[in-house]
């Protein structure tokens, strides 16, 4: 799998949600770094808060090969 075909690109996971109550601090210091230094940010979230499940783990790993293997095309 060619996890990304950009030098600069970086996948951040969060193990919440958007919504959760630090997301938005984490964002901003993403930001305050990468974005001086022209790199991409990807975010995504597992949610593992609400939906802490083997299940989970697997789908969401499921679709980052999916999304990865995909990018972009």
């Amino acid at each position: 799998m060619n996890v990304c075909a950009c030098a600069n690109c970086v996948l951040f996971i969060s193990s919440y949600s958007e919504s959760f109550e630090t997301i938005d601090r984490q964002k901003k210091g993403l930001h305050e770094v990468f974005d001086p230094a022209g790199v991409s940010i990807d975010i995504e979230y597992m949610d593992m808060k609400n939906y802490n499940t083997d299940e989970n783990v697997r789908l969401f790993q499921n679709l980052l090969t999916y999304k990865l293997s995909h990018h972009g095309k």
